[in-house]
């Protein structure tokens, strides 16, 4: 996995967007999704202007593991439920699956994972709120401790929205284009990579 610092080395320099874009003249938008590590591609041109704006080197501006992952979920028959969150009721789903790693492409360990899917039902006119939780299991718990002890901090939150964008991808919630925060759904991931 590969990722930008931007947003560390903006901080370590107290520059705003802003103050960036008067510099380089590359819009605070696109500054912005850089820093949010948004992008799929950057431009040769971008980098170089942003590397000389904050005087470093394209090393110190990209961050590298050369572990990287995979999902495969399953999500069981759910519920519904008489209980109420957030004062509407809601539907529990068990899930279960995979979060299957490689290391310079080759795989070489696999972590299983299960938790929860809820549903909680809007009234007409609010957004329907998805929650998804998931842990290792028991079992998984010490080899997914020793895999993301060797995955930088910084490579979490990009596993963490990976994981949400294959959620959003597939079985549940494929066919549905209102699962946005601009649409009707919403979708909260609950990650936790191991117990402590």
């Amino acid at each position: 996995m590969i990722r930008n610092n931007l947003a560390k080395l903006m901080l370590e320099r107290g520059i705003k967007a802003t103050e960036l874009f008067n510099e380089t003249r590359i819009a605070r938008s696109t500054i912005s999704k850089i820093a949010n590590n948004v992008p799929d591609k950057i431009e040769y041109s971008t980098i170089d202007t942003l590397c000389r704006a904050l005087r470093v080197t394209p090393a110190d501006f990209f961050l590298y593991t050369p572990i990287d992952c995979t999902y495969a979920f399953d999500i069981g028959e759910g519920e519904i439920l008489c209980e109420k969150i957030e004062g509407s009721p809601y539907a529990r789903y068990e899930i279960e699956g995979f979060i299957n790693f490689t290391n310079y492409g080759e795989k070489y360990a696999s972590v299983e994972y299960h938790g929860d899917l809820i549903r909680i039902f809007s009234d007409v006119g609010e957004k329907e709120h998805w929650i998804i939780s998931l842990r290792p299991t028991e079992e998984a718990n010490q080899l997914a401790k020793s895999i993301f002890q060797e995955i930088p901090i910084e490579f979490y939150q990009s596993i963490e929205e990976r994981l949400k964008g294959h959620f959003v991808g597939s079985f549940i919630f494929s066919d549905d284009p209102t699962l946005s925060d601009a649409g009707e759904k919403r979708l909260e991931i609950k990650f936790t990579p191991y117990a402590f």
